[in-house]
């Protein structure tokens, strides 16, 4: 339909507070429609086979691409789907956090946390853009951050009951859509790889300075939160 919305994200950096880590944590993705996800996504894998032969059935890291390459990507998702690309970010100073972020569950918590956050971003956007509420709306997550925590809602049934306001605590951002959330193995989905590159070069940007992704993307263009 054309009211679904399909949603890949991606994380970069290390979730802790040890200052011997940067002190950047980066949630990064995109939306889009469901009706133009396979385009996106086909658009990306064709350019990536053209730089690295080799990728056909299987991924390239951000991490080992050259910086003008991972530009080129993005400016080319980007200059090929200027109405239904919609890159997204959370950048959070970790200095920032309240929490010691000093074990797993402690963690886990703040990853659903940020997590439902980027998909509230997702929506917000949607809904402004398109000025109605969305049918289905489906979170593809890097499995990197896959964890079940005894005693506590897995995040597929987290995501939908809080939207439901299920939860005793604030909904900022309430909807009848129905979640689907799945994990994903970046070596078997393009849309993970694209947001591979996308928070990779944002992390290269607050971490090391580097301003690529800024040059290929309007500022304007990608939803930034900065958390907390």
């Amino acid at each position: 339909m054309d009211n679904d919305i399909c949603i890949w994200i991606d994380e970069s950096g290390t979730l802790s507070k040890n200052p011997k880590n940067p002190q950047y944590y980066i949630y990064a993705g995109y939306w889009c429609l469901g009706k133009d996800e396979n385009k996106i996504t086909s658009d990306f894998g064709q350019e990536l086979i053209n730089f690295f032969p080799g990728c056909k059935n299987k991924e390239k890291k951000a991490s080992s691409m050259k910086n003008r390459k991972k530009g080129y990507l993005i400016k080319y998702l980007f200059s090929h789907n200027p109405h239904s690309f919609h890159p997204v970010f959370i950048v959070e100073n970790l200095m920032d956090v309240k929490q010691p972020l000093t074990d797993n569950r402690e963690i886990q918590f703040h990853k659903n946390y940020l997590l439902r956050r980027f998909v509230e971003l997702c929506i917000n956007r949607y809904r402004i853009i398109y000025a109605e509420e969305a049918s289905n709306v489906y979170v593809n997550i890097d499995d990197q951050s896959r964890t079940q925590l005894l005693g506590a809602d897995p995040f597929p049934i987290y995501i939908n009951r809080y939207f439901k306001g299920a939860y005793r605590c604030n909904t900022f951002l309430k909807s009848n859509a129905s979640f689907k959330a799945e994990f994903r193995d970046s070596c078997k989905y393009r849309g993970i790889q694209i947001c591979d590159v996308l928070a990779n070069c944002k992390y290269n940007h607050y971490v090391h300075d580097r301003m690529e992704l800024h040059k290929v993307l309007p500022h304007t263009i990608a939803s930034i939160k900065k958390l907390p």
